[in-house]
């Protein structure tokens, strides 16, 4: 995209186009762009559909809740992503790019019919940038930017907001650090969106600079038949006449004027594309009215060389084995996680010795979780060990839905008592219906740390 040798940035003047392509944008967009702006109050049970607490290290996702320990189903949902979408682009080239990517979504429903309302389509757009300054091109340029960094503000606020409180954001009641990360985000996105736009695809996305091992010659993309467009219009002599004649390339550009990344796809496969369809409206439109299919079409590359496509083949089903494998792995350790959870660890520093009243002490750090939907008194006991007491902060530890809390505990024990030097024993854990039993180990302290009554 750097124009003619010189590391200049040809801009992209985009032009609309009419056909399937277009309209189904039309409805696919608007309906992700309301998806994104209400995703910070939709809920399911009670619970945000989508909140990433990160000082309190919580995810709340589709209705359910996971702590700092639950490290295991974030992995899952990571692998799942990745893997799912390296699935759809061995099966359906960029498809994610060209019509689920919130860079192209946001470009294609919001920044661009914003453009063109306000400095109308591609030719106005390029005589009104090559006019010098007036007092109508700087009213159009402050009005389409003062546009962009309400869209910019409108979307960070939004993203934002999936990190905190919502109510508490959108009515200046959050804390000073939301404000600062939604005014970085402003300025990013209306940089980005502004003026940088398709140049993020090509050299910043990591998925473009990959894509291209993930498809294969029966992976879906957009392609450009060269059997039957060339040799096209004005070149080595063809005549208009003989090139209508075959269903030949006529050279209008119109599949260059309309693409929003600015490529030539009769040049051949190129990381740039997206995928989003443009073009072949657009010659769609331009061959229709000759009689003739479009010369750019969704196919393979094993299609194009007269071979059949095949979906089942080695690449997709490894990716469907592999998240099937990784998603059962989930689903069978979430089934096993339950409402609550509990585990036992050694306290810090003093662990082991003896009590002021001379009985010996072992200090021992509990870690609980509550996993449901509402609030939940927890109650410890000991099972096994009757001349055993254990001390807690109080008799009931109330956790709200989600809550995770860490409290020291003290097990306590007759210092005359005949027990061994490790002594094990099991913990109780109840919270409603709920019940876990836990194994820690009693040390018994020497003597010489023995503290006079």
């Amino acid at each position: 995209m750097l124009g003619e040798g010189k590391g200049l940035r040809p801009w992209v003047y985009y032009a609309s186009s009419k056909g399937p392509f277009r309209t189904l944008h039309q409805w696919t967009g608007p309906l992700l762009i309301a998806f994104f702006l209400s995703l910070p109050w939709l809920q399911v049970g009670g619970e945000r559909l989508l909140r990433i607490d990160i000082l309190g290290r919580r995810l709340d996702l589709l209705g359910m809740t996971f702590g700092a320990t639950d490290t295991r189903f974030l992995l899952v949902i990571v692998l799942t992503a990745a893997l799912g979408l390296g699935l759809l682009t061995a099966l359906a080239g960029r498809l994610w790019c060209g019509w689920l990517c919130p860079q192209t979504v946001f470009l294609e429903g919001l920044i661009r019919p914003i453009e063109a309302w306000l400095e109308g389509d591609r030719g106005a757009r390029m005589r009104l940038d090559k006019a010098p300054w007036s007092l109508s091109k700087a009213l159009r340029k402050g009005a389409k930017w003062s546009l962009f960094i309400g869209i910019a503000f409108l979307l960070s606020m939004t993203f934002v907001a999936v990190f905190s409180d919502p109510w508490r954001l959108w009515s200046a009641q959050a804390g000073p650090a939301a404000y600062a990360f939604v005014l970085g985000f402003t300025f990013l996105l209306a940089f980005d969106l502004g003026w940088f736009r398709e140049q993020f695809c090509n050299y910043l996305c990591p998925y473009a600079r990959i894509q291209g091992v993930l498809t294969d010659e029966h992976s879906w993309v957009i392609a450009y038949d060269t059997k039957r467009g060339e040799p096209r219009l004005r070149r080595e002599g063809t005549t208009k006449p003989a090139v209508l004649a075959r269903g030949g390339c006529v050279d209008c550009t119109r599949c260059v004027t309309v693409c929003p990344q600015g490529i030539d796809i009769r040049e051949g496969f190129q990381l740039e594309c997206i995928a989003c369809g443009h073009c072949i409206d657009a010659c769609s439109e331009v061959m229709g009215k000759h009689g003739f299919p479009s010369l750019v079409t969704y196919t393979t590359e094993a299609r194009q060389r007269g071979e059949k496509a095949r979906t089942l083949r080695v690449r997709p089903m490894a990716y469907v084995l592999l998240i099937t494998g990784i998603l059962g792995f989930g689903l069978a350790q979430f089934a096993a996680r339950g409402d609550i959870e509990a585990r036992f660890s050694r306290g810090r520093g003093g662990e082991v010795g003896y009590a002021a009243d001379g009985r010996e002490q072992n200090r021992f750090q509990v870690h609980l979780w509550n996993h449901g939907a509402e609030a939940t008194a927890f109650t410890l006991h000991i099972t096994d060990w009757p001349e055993a007491q254990l001390v807690a902060p109080a008799a009931q530890l109330v956790m709200d839905a989600g809550a995770h809390r860490s409290v020291p505990v003290f097990v306590l024990v007759p210092a005359e008592g005949d027990h061994p030097a490790l002594h094990d024993f099991h913990v109780e854990v109840r919270a409603g219906s709920h019940v876990i039993e836990r194994a820690a180990t009693f040390m018994r302290p020497s003597r010489q740390s023995a503290r006079t009554p």
